[in-house]
């Protein structure tokens, strides 16, 4: 019996983490990005943060300069205000 409720508890925490929720933002210059969390909330901010990131890199590519901190920082705020498709 203690086997078994060890193997549950172990199944259980394996399902926990297999919950994972996405969130899919649209943006006009830089596509459709998908974020990732344990929570509807993170998927969110790792879907804008990698917005930032989208838009940093087409900065690179276009300007061939590095993005210093700040401007990094304006491009994660330009996603701020981007939500979630439903």
């Amino acid at each position: 019996m203690k086997k078994l409720m060890i193997s549950l508890t172990l199944l259980m925490g394996c399902i926990a983490q297999a919950a994972d929720f996405s969130c899919k933002i649209r943006t006009g210059d830089v596509g459709a990005v998908v974020g990732h969390g344990s929570k509807p909330d993170d998927a969110l901010s790792d879907a804008r943060f990698k917005c930032g990131e989208r838009r940093a890199d087409a900065f690179k590519a276009i300007r061939h300069a590095d993005v210093d901190e700040e401007r990094m920082s304006d491009f994660i705020d330009s996603c701020i205000n981007l939500s979630c498709d439903r």
